[in-house]
Order: structure tokens, then C-alpha cells, then sequence
């Protein structure tokens, strides 16, 4: 703890807000809690199946940029979606780069920018969102976040304004980054009637270990429309740990797909609360590790509000040595009637090695409501196998093909055609389904 205490004291005049005393109580409070509940260890439930001793152990210290990596456009384009016209903002190991960002015209009141930049030119929008943004009691990772976070993405948009592009938030890290964390926090707001699409990229040009550490708070008012991507690939020495909180008021609707499909060690939290009535939420997810890769999905979905509705459908590639996790959870509160609630997690093993746990979990307080969950492991069908062998196909594009219509069932909710075939392919593009499999 002492040398997280000497990074914090080092690198906080570096940090964005550094001379406003709000903040800056945050900051501390945040620090204080991270000191109070210490890192989770595998005794924690929320973290039985993974083990963050390798993370902690290394030594990550903050990376504050003291100039733009050297990245040129031509660096980015492997990571962007060929033939999109998005709005755009590229962050280069943690750093928001103005140069290879574009964003076009927006409506009155409408902000895409970097959240150093809404400090500056906003403080009290970035004031009024900041406080009650992250939830500190969710993990140590989390504290460690509201205390050391340098920069990141904030999108504000107003009462009925309807953002007429899609949304592209592309994180890069470079070699730069090796053997350094990158603390990002994002704000995506969508006033009464507002509607967005909104996608997160996080990748990397290299195989070498650093830690990100992001948290993204959402917040959708009265009739708010949310189209919400999140992808990641980044190299196997990554350590990735995220939390994202969705807040949704009456009649709002949130539509997200999580495609993960890079990075040694992956933590994702998905915290998604309804304040309001009548509101929808789809929460859909495909996580592919290979090669030893560990992946950990936990989503919480908390029925506050009556007449809300919810579904979630996570998928599971799991090939190699690697680890899949899935841990999801229902709440219906004394009140919220009239929810109609659905979770299922499918699994699919292309390796006698592979592992995968999954605990998809509900808890009812209301008697007027609408419930399921349900999950499934297994390998390839045999007979669907043996059937496509018998009709001339080989037995690697037979096993390609079964794994892609296993995946489609997710990839083909993904509403950005553009985008849906670039992470077809991506989950795909080293797939084994090899002999012995």
C-alpha cells in the first residue's frame, strides 16, 4: 500500500482537475478506501476464479505523458472500422490526441471531447456528473481509479438532441506504455429524449504488459436512447480491469454489445441500475480467450423501478489453456413489479484444457414479475460435425463453421453493419479449431 501511496503523492499534481479542492476530496476519500479494503484475493467471492496476485505484484507505476506518442494515422487504421464515418476520439497511451481525432459539427449544447478538456471548459458539468459517478465499494481496482484517473471521454448530450453519427472512443497503447498503468474514466450523459451510439475500442500495438484500469458512468435520462459497443484486443501481457455503471431513468433504453477477445488477464463489471419506469435494457456479450488468456465477466442488473424489462446473453469461445468466467446476477426489489427479466450464458470448449465457470444467479423480492436464467456448457455437436464431414467438408472449416454460427446468435445484434463485420472478424481471425480440439 506504502508505494502506492508514494506513486499517489508523485503523480497527483499531474493528474486532470489537480487544482480543484472538490476533486480533490475525492481523490483522497477514493485513496482512503482503497487502503481500507485492500486488493481482492481469491477468499473475495465476487474473484474465486481469479487471481490478480500477478497483477499486483508487478510494479505499475502511473503513466503520465510528457508529449504525444509518436502515432500517425496510418498507426490507427488497423484499429479503426474500414468505410465508417464516426466521430472519433483517439487516446495514445491514456493521452487524448487532437491531431488524430475528428469530431464534426455538433448541435447546440452537444459536447465530444476529452474529459481534460470538459474540465476546462465545463467544470461544473463535469462537477455535477463526477460525484456520484463511480461506486467506490465495488473493489479495490475501483478506488484506485477515482484516485488516479488521468483522462478519458466525455459525450454530453442535451434534451432531445439526437447525435447524428456514431461515436468512436479509441484507446491505443504503445510500447511507451510497458510496465506502466493507464487510470481512464469516461462520462457518457444522454438528457431527456437524447440518442446516441457510442463505441469503446481498447487495443495495443504490442504484446508487453502494462495495466489499464477504466471506468465508464452512464447516465440516461427520461426517453433516452443508448446504442452502446464495447471491444477489446489488446496483447497478452495486458492486464485490463473495467467497470461500467449504467444509470436509467423512465423509459429510457440501453442496447449493449461486449466483445472481448484480447488481453492476458480481463476483468469486466457491469453494473446496470433502473431508476425510473418502464425502462429496457439488452445487454449482449462474446468473449473468445486463446493461448492462456483470462477473461472474467461478473454483470449485476438491478430491478429498482417497476414495469422495467431485461435481457442478457453471454457467450463464451473458450480455446487453448485459456479461462472463461460468467457470473450474473438478477436483482428484482420489493416493488418493481411487473419486471420481466431474462439472463442466459452459453459455453462453448474447443480444448480439452479450456475452462470455463459460470453462475448466473436471481434474487426476487417482488411477486408480479417475469423471470429466467440459464446456462449451458459443452463442445462442438458431434453429429452436426460428423454430418458436414460426410458431405465433403473438412473437419477444420466444419469445426470454423459451427463455432461461427455458435457466435452469430450475438455478432448479428451488433446494429453498425460497418462494425459488425470488423468484429466478425476479429473474433475469428486467429480461431485454432484445430485437430484434437
Amino acid at each position: 500500500m506504502s508505494e502506492y501511496r508514494n506513486q499517489y503523492e508523485d503523480f497527483k499534481k499531474n493528474l486532470v482537475g489537480k487544482d480543484a479542492p472538490w476533486i480533490s476530496k475525492i481523490r483522497e476519500n477514493a485513496f482512503a478506501e482503497f487502503q481500507k479494503i485492500g486488493f481482492p484475493t481469491r477468499k473475495d467471492e465476487a474473484w474465486k476464479y481469479t487471481n490478480v496476485t500477478p497483477l499486483v505484484e508487478r510494479s505499475f507505476p502511473p503513466f503520465v505523458p510528457s508529449s504525444h506518442s509518436f502515432v500517425e494515422q496510418a498507426d490507427i487504421d488497423q484499429f479503426t472500422y474500414p468505410g465508417s464515418d464516426f466521430q472519433t476520439l483517439v487516446f495514445v497511451d491514456g493521452e487524448w490526441n487532437n491531431n488524430l481525432s475528428r469530431v464534426y459539427s455538433l448541435s447546440e449544447g452537444c459536447y465530444i471531447q476529452s474529459l481534460s478538456q470538459a474540465f476546462e471548459d465545463r467544470p461544473d458539468l463535469v462537477k455535477k456528473y463526477w460525484g456520484n459517478s463511480t461506486r467506490l465499494e465495488a473493489h479495490a481496482f475501483t478506488a484506485l481509479n477515482s484516485a488516479f484517473v488521468h483522462d478519458g471521454a466525455f459525450i454530453y448530450v442535451p434534451k432531445n438532441c439526437i447525435v447524428q453519427k456514431p461515436v468512436h472512443l479509441l484507446y491505443i497503447t504503445t510500447e511507451k506504455s510497458k510496465e506502466k498503468s493507464l487510470y481512464l474514466k469516461n462520462f457518457i450523459i444522454l438528457e431527456e429524449g437524447g440518442e446516441a451510439e457510442v463505441i469503446e475500442t481498447y487495443a495495443s500495438t504490442h504484446e508487453g504488459a502494462y495495466f489499464h484500469n477504466i471506468v465508464t458512468s452512464m447516465e440516461l435520462h427520461c426517453e433516452a436512447k443508448l446504442d452502446h459497443v464495447r471491444v477489446q484486443h489488446e496483447g497478452i501481457g495486458a492486464f485490463h480491469v473495467n467497470q461500467l455503471d449504467v444509470s436509467l431513468g423512465e423509459k429510457s433504453n440501453y442496447f449493449s454489445n461486449h466483445i472481448t477477445v484480447g488481453g492476458g488477464l480481463t476483468r469486466s463489471d457491469i453494473y446496470v441500475s433502473f431508476k425510473g419506469e418502464g425502462a429496457a435494457a439488452e445487454i449482449n456479450g462474446i468473449f473468445h480467450p486463446r493461448h492462456g488468456e483470462h477473461v472474467d465477466y461478473h454483470v449485476v442488473v438491478d430491478h429498482v423501478m417497476p414495469r422495467c424489462t431485461s435481457t442478457q446473453l453471454f457467450k463464451g469461445i473458450i480455446e487453448d489453456e485459456a479461462t472463461g468466467i460468467f457470473n450474473g446476477k438478477i436483482f428484482v426489489r420489493e416493488g418493481a413489479q411487473s419486471t420481466n427479466a431474462h439472463q442466459t450464458n452459453r459455453n462453448l470448449l474447443l480444448s480439452q484444457n479450456a475452462k470455463v465457470y459460470s453462475k448466473p444467479h436471481l434474487e426476487i423480492y417482488a411477486d408480479d414479475v417475469k423471470c429466467t436464467h440459464g446456462s449451458s456448457t459443452g463442445q462442438l455437436d458431434a453429429q452436426a460435425l460428423f454430418y458436414m464431414r460426410s458431405r465433403g467438408i473438412g473437419e477444420r472449416e466444419a469445426l470454423k463453421i459451427l463455432t461461427r454460427a455458435f457466435a452469430d446468435e450475438v455478432i448479428q445484434k451488433i446494429k453498425i453493419e460497418k462494425l459488425r463485420e470488423a468484429v466478425e472478424q476479429l473474433v475469428f481471425e486467429e480461431a485454432k479449431t484445430s485437430e484434437g480440439t
